[in-house]
């Protein structure tokens, strides 16, 4: 199976509905307490309770102008609320990324066939998905907008501590793509290597 990972360039970053363009990296964990119980007969816990749970997190944002998250507030198509004197409060923040993927378990006989079947490829068959991911945090506090700033000519960031209540992921099939032809095609075009007893690997 060829497997697409996500990265930075095909992920963006929405805060309530307003892609945040100018972010540059995001990094959250949800944690949640975990509370063993003893009997007085065991050393071991006899059970886990859950306990409090809460999603803490960073969002950096390169500095274009002074003001950061500040230009969104009160924006009719997204605004976030000013909840304190250095907090602003998001309804919900997404990280929504797209990419291509080839179908999982897909019968390597049609693999062969599409492989030794130009015509076919040249149909562009859609033996592929466009797949969407979303990490959406809803009722986010953004707390801070600092500068950090490195001498070594990197952009100037603002930087955001962050809390959320909660927390939910979704991938979801959008579409079909015919990639895994060209991915095919390209490597039938390129000579192969195999183990060889004299000289370690040679072409096929």
């Amino acid at each position: 199976m060829y497997r697409v990972v996500y990265n930075g360039a095909n992920l963006k970053i929405y805060i309530n509905g307003v892609l945040i363009d100018d972010a540059t990296y995001i990094a959250f964990t949800p944690q949640q307490a975990v509370l063993p119980v003893y009997s007085v007969f065991d050393e071991t816990p006899t059970l886990f309770m859950k306990g409090n749970a809460l999603i803490k997190g960073t969002l950096g944002m390169n500095v274009y102008y002074a003001q950061g998250l500040e230009a969104l507030v009160g924006r009719d198509e997204g605004g976030i609320v000013k909840w304190g004197e250095f907090v602003y409060y998001a309804k919900t923040m997404v990280i929504e990324g797209t990419k291509e993927e080839f179908a999982e378990g897909l019968d390597p006989t049609i693999i062969r066939q599409i492989a030794q079947n130009k015509g076919e490829a040249a149909k562009g068959r859609p033996v592929g998905y466009i797949i969407k991911s979303t990490w959406t945090l809803e009722d986010v506090y953004l707390m801070g907008g600092g500068i950090s700033a490195a001498p070594d000519g990197n952009p100037l960031q603002r930087v955001y501590n962050f809390f959320a209540r909660k927390y939910s992921v979704e991938d979801k099939q959008i579409g079909k793509t015919a990639k895994f032809i060209e991915y095919i095609n390209e490597r039938e075009e390129k000579p192969q290597l195999k183990p060889s007893e004299n000289t370690g690997f040679e072409r096929v």
